[in-house]
């Protein structure tokens, strides 16, 4: 619902500030994100909002949560089943002294094993669960 989507945006701190973090400690450092299908049906999702399930909620009244179950069930009224993409953001973190590749770049030392970050780190397909298996990746 709106409410949540607007405390999501305030509460979330841009990757960049964890990028910095990180390069400030000496790691070289990567974002990558992997854009996967959810397919869940509709009463689940409507219930793990309602038990609060992401951080987010847990800014609200009961009130206010129980106005955000309404908003979302008049925005998808006469489906059973929702289908939307989320997204993994990855930070990966290399400590290049540390390493027995010295300066290589992060990309490097996975391309040197035959394989791209992307592809490294992307969810296979039923890989991505939570609470017994009410978020499904649909990867092919």
């Amino acid at each position: 619902f709106q409410a949540a989507r607007q405390v999501w945006r305030e509460n979330q701190p841009s990757s960049s500030v964890y990028v910095s973090a990180m390069e400030g400690a000496g790691f070289q450092t990567q974002v990558v994100v992997v854009p996967y299908k959810v397919t869940m049906k509709k009463e689940r999702w409507l219930s793990m909002v309602r038990a609060r399930f992401w951080s987010t909620f847990s800014h609200f009244t009961q009130e206010e949560l129980d106005a955000g179950v309404l908003e979302l069930e008049a925005q998808f009224q006469g489906a059973d089943t929702l289908e939307f993409e989320d997204r993994l953001l990855f930070l990966i973190g290399r400590k290049p002294s540390l390493s027995e590749d010295g300066k290589k770049s992060i990309e490097e030392v996975f391309l040197r094993d035959g394989v791209s970050v992307e592809e490294a780190i992307r969810p296979q397909k039923g890989a991505i669960q939570h609470q017994n298996g009410a978020i499904q990746n649909n990867l092919s």
